[in-house]
């Protein structure tokens, strides 16, 4: 057991520098909600990690999008014979857009 605790401390402390980080850029601030969404860190390949929200809750009550986002399957087609690709970390090589105040009270987030 102890070496599950021991790893779950680690996480905590890594998320809680990730997200000292984001809040000194701008990019989130603490808020009070009635909202609030599981927060997991998912390992990245070179050892740090990626603070990701879980939000199937709020997706159960939240009205579809009319205009959704295409299907993984149409899209991969797409890319069929290009040869070209890269991978962007989006928090940190693009400006974050401001959030409503109505969408800031649903997208909480707290460490599990």
């Amino acid at each position: 057991m102890p070496a599950v605790v021991a790893s779950t401390r680690r996480k905590l402390a890594v998320m809680k520098a990730e997200f000292t980080t984001m809040e000194c850029l701008g990019i989130v601030r603490r808020l009070r909600s009635p909202w609030a969404s599981p927060l997991h860190m998912v390992p990245k390949p070179d050892g740090g990690c990626w603070p990701c929200g879980d939000y199937r809750h709020l997706n159960g009550v939240t009205t579809p999008d009319r205009y959704p986002v295409p299907h993984m399957q149409d899209f991969s087609a797409r890319l069929a014979g290009k040869i070209i690709f890269s991978k962007v970390a989006t928090v940190s090589d693009f400006p974050q857009p401001r959030m409503t105040k109505v969408l800031q009270e649903f997208l909480r987030m707290v460490p599990q």
